[in-house]
């Protein structure tokens, strides 16, 4: 049987979604994540952040179609997120207006320099807020450290604010609900809706584990064995992951960044996707030895 990716091309216009992570650092510890909080937080450096959004903007990837400000820890507890996100501000206005631009934040941190640049103009096409549950108890039972109140005055500020402003930014909401209930709203508590209907969008999601590093007692489990040779992954065809250490990946479910295709520091956004390590992990997918891919192996993958 031929492989609908046989002699799959490894260029340019495999890039099609880029997510770019500023902070490594979470403040919350959320059932269900395996992002690693003994490492030491990183911040990515504005400069490489620069340097980063001219080389995507110059039209050198031509079906670039998204970039996502958001990966393992929490965007907002950059320690310059106002100057980060004055500098996205600045390619969005005049090199990026065609990229769809997204930020997604756990809610929990809103300084007023960061409302201040939010709400001055666009600077993204759309914030995402992840509030999980369905009422208040789920919610701080899946978001470990988190308080409803906080987040919730948190959301409301800041799409009240925007929206006052009339600077066009969208507002999307990803809610992971708890295994067992169903992916609607009709079960959810007044108090959650009043937040989440506030979003122009509403995502329900039940919990996941594409990448497969959950611990045993976690009743979640990646089905590793979908994988086949004839569908690569959507993440592995066309997503990149700049980590905040400047490292590359090749999958935003790759948390602990365990798929290194180099490092910015050293290397461009283009040798990163065109390189020798993202080549091989794709040939192994094509020849289905998807246990000689490390990364790819505990993983159920992700699909169009």
């Amino acid at each position: 049987m031929s492989n609908k990716y046989d002699s799959f091309q490894v260029d340019l216009t495999n890039l099609e979604w880029l997510n770019i992570e500023l902070s490594s650092k979470c403040n919350l510890r959320c059932r269900w994540c395996i992002l690693d909080h003994d490492k030491d937080p990183q911040y990515l450096d504005l400069e490489l952040l620069e340097r980063i959004l001219t080389e995507v903007s110059g039209g050198k990837f031509p079906r670039l179609q998204r970039i996502d400000f958001h990966n393992g820890g929490e965007t907002l507890l950059h320690p310059d997120a106002d100057k980060a996100l004055k500098i996205i501000g600045d390619f969005k206005a005049a090199d990026l207006k065609d990229i769809h631009i997204a930020l997604l934040t756990n809610g929990t941190v809103l300084k007023s320099s960061v409302l201040k640049v939010l709400t001055e103009r666009k600077v993204v096409d759309e914030i995402r807020f992840s509030i999980d549950g369905g009422n208040r108890q789920f919610y701080e039972y899946i978001r470990v450290g988190a308080n409803w109140n906080k987040v919730s005055s948190n959301v409301e500020r800041l799409i009240m604010s925007m929206r006052e402003a009339g600077v066009g930014t969208k507002v999307g909401v990803i809610c992971m609900v708890p295994p067992g209930k169903p992916q609607s709203t009709e079960w959810m508590s007044d108090e959650f809706l009043r937040v989440i209907e506030m979003a122009d969008q509403v995502e329900i999601r039940s919990p996941h584990s594409w990448e497969g590093s959950l611990p045993e007692e976690v009743e979640i489990k990646a089905a590793w064995e979908r994988k086949n040779s004839s569908d690569i992954c959507k993440f592995l065809r066309k997503n990149l992951v700049v980590l905040a250490s400047g490292q590359v990946t090749v999958c935003c479910a790759d948390l602990l960044g365990r798929g290194d295709l180099g490092n910015l520091h050293d290397i461009t956004v283009e040798q990163a996707l065109i390189g020798g390590e993202r080549r091989r992990m794709i040939n192994l997918w094509e020849s289905g030895n998807f246990k000689e891919i490390s990364l790819c192996a505990p993983c159920e993958g992700y699909y169009d």
